[in-house]
């Protein structure tokens, strides 16, 4: 019998061949971009404490705006007194007659625990407990 010639010839090899790597897997490796440096924390400028002199010239409904109902009002021609009263301060506006009615023409702070003036700080606690 005679074999075909197809059959003669070499049978396929069994060896492993090697398969190349994907394209991406040979590309050089590039570096991850950082992200921009966060802008420095810029605090806001703090508010300007409130300052007591403020309150010269105003009219009584203007204070009454700013500070609220005063805890105590005495009035002696030609003017008047009134009181703001917290358990630290006591701020004392004194108001007197103008052409336009009452007007303050001064402002005085205590600190209730040792009479020391203390406007600054009171009357900033009497704006901040108003708003």
């Amino acid at each position: 019998m005679v074999l075909g010639a197809g059959c003669a010839q070499n049978p396929p090899s069994l060896e492993p061949t090697a398969l190349s790597p994907p394209a991406a897997a040979t590309a050089p490796l590039q570096a991850v971009a950082k992200p921009p440096p966060a802008a420095p924390r810029v605090d806001p400028p703090p508010k300007p404490v409130p300052d007591p002199k403020e309150l010269l010239g105003a009219g009584p409904s203007d204070v009454k705006t700013r500070l609220g109902r005063p805890a105590h009002v005495w009035r002696e021609a030609p003017g008047a007194m009134w009181q703001y009263v917290t358990d630290v301060c006591v701020l004392s506006i004194y108001l007197h007659a103008a052409e336009s009615g009452l007007k303050v023409i001064a402002v005085q702070a205590r600190d209730r625990r040792d009479g020391r003036p203390a406007e600054a700080s009171c009357y900033a606690g009497f704006v901040a407990g108003s708003t």
